[in-house]
């Protein structure tokens, strides 16, 4: 069960990163909200999304690194 939840939280890290990426070019998503942000000047409310985003990835980093190593 442990392997697994480490996969899923690599997986979920991973798709984090490819919404921002996806969004930014066109396919909706968090990154459509940062690409709107950005375009209508609205530099303080981009940084919180970036800032989130950032956090986002960095905990379930730190969490998906912490359960490998129980693993493995």
């Amino acid at each position: 069960m442990d392997l697994f939840r480490a996969i899923h939280e690599v997986v979920f890290a991973v798709l984090l990163v490819v919404a921002v990426g996806l969004g930014v070019i066109g396919a909706g998503g968090i990154g459509h909200v940062l690409f709107e942000t950005i375009r209508g000047f609205y530099y303080p409310q981009a940084s919180a999304i970036l800032i989130i985003v950032v956090a986002t990835v960095t905990v379930m980093d730190l969490v998906s690194q912490s359960l490998r190593k129980r693993v493995i």
